[in-house]
């Protein structure tokens, strides 16, 4: 009996909140945190809209970006842990490490992301971001695009 109870009072629950996946909205705020011959690390900010009436936690972010078209590197995000508040948007802080050298092969990708770090690039996030509510855990797909402001040295 009490069983039965809970699943009723659990599908009631579950039936009046909405669960809806997270949605990146925006990326901003990108600055140069460090950088070496050997590597180079971009924080930036992911602007992420929560519809839902659940907060998420972010448990793995498996993200790809790339530059003008030419892949940039892997995303990660800190040893902190990032919530995805409910029903808000708000900027969260990921980063990427380039490899200057792989990333910039040739005299003419520096002079063409030179001439455009004025103007900004296209900065290109693609794969997935995994998410975790209560027991459930979801995976769900980006694939988003925006042109980015390159930070002054």
């Amino acid at each position: 009996m009490k069983n039965t109870i809970l699943a009723i009072g659990l599908i009631l629950l579950s039936a009046s909140c909405s669960i809806l996946p997270p949605k990146v909205t925006n990326i901003g705020n990108a600055k140069v945190n460090s950088a070496n011959k050997d590597k180079m690390e971009v924080g930036i900010d992911l602007g992420i809209n929560n519809p839902s009436s659940f907060n998420y936690k972010l448990k793995s972010c498996n993200l790809q970006a790339t530059v003008n078209g030419k892949p940039a590197g892997q995303v990660n995000i800190r040893g902190n842990k990032i919530v995805f508040k409910k029903k808000t948007t708000a900027n969260y802080p990921i980063y990427m490490q380039i490899n200057p050298v792989d990333q910039l092969n040739s005299l003419n990708d520096v002079m063409d992301l030179l001439k455009g770090a004025n103007k900004g690039v296209e900065l290109k996030l693609e794969g997935l971001l995994h998410v975790k509510a209560f027991l459930f855990g979801k995976k769900i797909p980006i694939n988003f695009t925006q042109k980015v402001k390159l930070p002054s040295f």
